[in-house]
C-alpha cells in the first residue's frame, strides 16, 4: 500500500513464468487485475497505469491474489518500482468586468491630471 498526491501513476515489476496475478485497488476501489505471468522472464515490464485521477491524495494497495495464470508455474508477485506523478497546484487569478472596470476607474482619474 502506498500514497501519494497526483494524478497518475505507473506500476512496474517483473513478468515470469512463476508468477501469477494481483488486484489494484485505489481510494478503496478494485479498478483491475494484472496477469504477470510470461514465458520468459521480464524485469522492469509495465504492469499498471492510470493517468486520470482526481487530482489530489490516493491511496492504492496491491494485492497477491494467490491466484495463477494457467500456463504460469506458482503465484509469485514482484513489484520493482512505482512511477508517481505530481501535478502542482497552479492558481490563477479570475478576470471579469468588474475587476477590469475598477480598473478603469482607477486609472481614468490618472490619466485626466496628465
Amino acid at each position: 500500500t502506498f500514497t501519494f498526491s497526483g494524478t497518475s501513476f505507473e506500476l512496474y515489476g517483473i513478468k515470469s513464468p512463476i508468477n501469477g496475478m494481483a488486484t489494484i485497488n485505489i481510494d478503496g476501489y478494485d479498478v483491475a487485475t494484472v496477469d504477470t505471468y510470461n514465458k520468459y522472464t521480464l524485469y522492469n515490464s509495465l504492469l499498471y497505469s492510470v493517468s486520470n485521477l482526481d487530482d489530489g491524495i490516493h491511496t492504492v494497495t496491491i494485492t497477491n491474489n494467490e491466484v495463477k495464470n494457467p500456463l504460469s508455474s506458482s503465484t509469485d508477485l514482484s513489484i520493482d518500482k512505482i512511477k508517481k506523478t505530481a501535478v502542482s497546484r497552479l492558481q490563477f487569478s479570475l478576470i471579469n468586468k468588474e475587476s477590469i472596470m475598477k480598473s478603469i476607474l482607477f486609472i481614468l482619474p490618472l490619466l485626466l491630471v496628465l
